[in-house]
């Protein structure tokens, strides 16, 4: 792929994990203003979302700055946002964007699911949860997908470019 489809594709994504980040910290901000009662816990859980939108939102800075670090930082933010998980006792699921959930419904059967998400953090701990949920994030594959293939065609174009170098 050439080089300027590649800055534009990076252009998009960081517009795409600034406003997700965004998006998902404001949306934390309002469900914080709302509550009445407050426990340690709970103010960790709440920053522990702020932190994984503003690390979004970092990521994307850096992806428009065209940091070294900016696509590894783009990775990871994408494989947090890839599973969401409810089990007997826990509710995990953080999105920075879109999310399509393709997911499998275990608690009554085996049902497949599909959902859409905006910008979402929901962590729940508690032992009366009866929802067994194991959900697949098909946008952030998407984005890891193509990352990896960015990843791995620059690689390649720097040590073509260094061989060239050598030769000349």
């Amino acid at each position: 792929m050439e080089k300027d489809n590649y800055v534009q594709g990076f252009k998009l994504i960081a517009a795409y994990q600034l406003i997700g980040g965004a998006l998902g910290a404001f949306r934390l901000a309002s469900f914080v203003f709302q509550l009445q009662v407050f426990s340690l816990l709970l103010i960790f859980l709440v920053i522990a979302g702020f932190s994984l939108f503003l690390f979004s939102m970092y990521a994307g800075i850096l992806l428009f700055k065209r940091d070294s670090n900016a696509l590894q930082l783009s990775l990871v933010n994408h494989y947090l946002q890839l599973f969401s998980v409810a089990g007997p006792a826990f509710l995990c699921n953080y999105v920075a964007g879109i999310s399509v959930l393709l997911g499998l419904d275990l608690t009554n059967g085996f049902h497949v699911e599909l959902n859409a998400s905006l910008s979402d953090y929901t962590i729940s701990v508690e032992s009366g949860m009866t929802k067994r949920f194991l959900g697949f994030n098909l946008v952030a594959f998407g984005f890891i997908f193509y990352l990896h293939h960015a990843i791995k065609d620059i690689s390649r174009e720097r040590i073509r470019d260094q061989i060239d170098s050598i030769g000349s």
